[in-house]
């Protein structure tokens, strides 16, 4: 994506390799050593373009699209729901994020991990465990990424931590546009 959207940046990329490719035709670790400085360079680039080509301003749509998805995990999950919420980005009025809602669910016990993944893959919902913790469970929903899913227990910090960072940002309007120029601010960084 990153090299159809900056054609330059392909072939300026091309180009090196070809250079490269003459002054060391036979010399592969001399051929890779050459290129690295500009690969670390783009790979750069392309993240933080990665990261801000989805950055929007809020919409007020967010809290309407986390209530109709929370009725459909509150139906898969029922009487296991202490509470469900909102937290993340989306869900702080006039701040900017990527479009995914960020769903908290609070549930007595995390420790059937297999429970949870089987019953909420019926919404679409993807386990990652490699983003999930001893504090959550964490699954992905939509191609594009529409859902981040955490499934939290009382006994962890993350669910209190995420409800009071976002409370607070709700009732200081004032830190909220200084958050948002933070997160604009480690875009171009």
């Amino acid at each position: 994506d990153f090299f159809r959207t900056f054609p330059e940046k392909a072939k300026e990329y091309s180009d090196l390799k070809e250079k490269n490719q003459t002054l060391h035709p036979d010399d592969y670790p001399a051929y890779r050593e050459t290129k690295a400085p500009f690969l670390q360079k783009m790979e750069q680039e392309a993240y933080v373009w990665n990261k801000s080509k989805n950055f929007s301003s809020y919409n007020p749509e967010w809290p309407q699209k986390f209530e109709s998805e929370a009725l459909k995990i509150r139906e898969i999950l029922g009487d296991q729901i202490l509470d469900i919420q909102h937290i993340g980005s989306t869900s702080i009025p006039i701040l900017s994020a990527k479009p995914i809602i960020d769903i908290g669910v609070l549930v007595n016990s995390i420790d059937d991990i297999q429970s949870f993944v089987s019953k909420l893959s019926t919404l679409g919902y993807d386990y990652k465990p490699d983003m999930s913790s001893v504090e959550r469970i964490f699954l992905r929903k939509g191609n594009p990424i529409e859902y981040h899913l955490s499934i939290a227990c009382p006994k962890h910090l993350f669910w209190d931590r995420n409800i009071t960072f976002r409370d607070y940002l709700r009732t200081h309007p004032e830190l909220v546009k200084e958050y948002d120029n933070l997160k604009t601010q480690n875009l171009s960084e």
